[in-house]
């Protein structure tokens, strides 16, 4: 192959949509445990290139994923707003408890303040704000045998 038709087939490649780039399933799988201290302790894995733009679309900036504090900051933000326990209590917040961060999945740790005993229902729009298709999968622990809770656009709370 010739330089010049190097060059070309480069900048055809350089050149392909974006969306093409884009993978084809978009869905988070989360693990949920009942603490001692009264919070619903989480472990949620997604794509990072989803929360990236999740989080780049909070900001109004464009943001990279990293335990930072003002990353931090914009995920409580995020995930207050898309994954609840309700019925709400306007004066909790999440905590981020700690970040797995790698290029194929990213894990985030972190903890709602609320209580079994209150028939908790969870709604879980995490990354559909994005993604119509995106599906959430969330794994009770303290249920081993029950069957994993999807959330859908069209089904976004289900009882814990």
């Amino acid at each position: 192959m010739g330089r010049g038709a190097l060059l070309r087939a480069l900048l055809a490649f350089l050149l392909i949509p974006q969306a093409l780039w884009a993978h084809p399933f978009h869905g988070s799988y989360a693990e949920l445990e009942w603490s001692q201290g009264g919070t619903l302790d989480v472990a949620i894995k997604v794509i990072p290139e989803d929360l990236e733009r999740a989080l780049t679309s909070l900001a109004g900036t464009k943001t990279v994923l990293r335990d930072t504090p003002p990353v931090r900051a914009l995920l409580v933000q995020y995930l207050d707003k898309h994954f609840r326990v309700l019925p709400e209590n306007p004066s909790t917040q999440t905590q981020i408890v700690g970040m797995e961060l790698d290029h194929r999945d990213t894990w985030i740790y972190f903890s709602i303040p609320a209580t079994p005993n209150s028939a908790p229902r969870l709604r879980n729009t995490v990354l559909m704000d994005l993604e119509a298709t995106q599906t959430n999968r969330v794994k009770r622990l303290w249920l081993p045998e029950a069957p994993v809770l999807v959330f859908s656009a069209a089904e976004p709370e289900r009882d814990l």
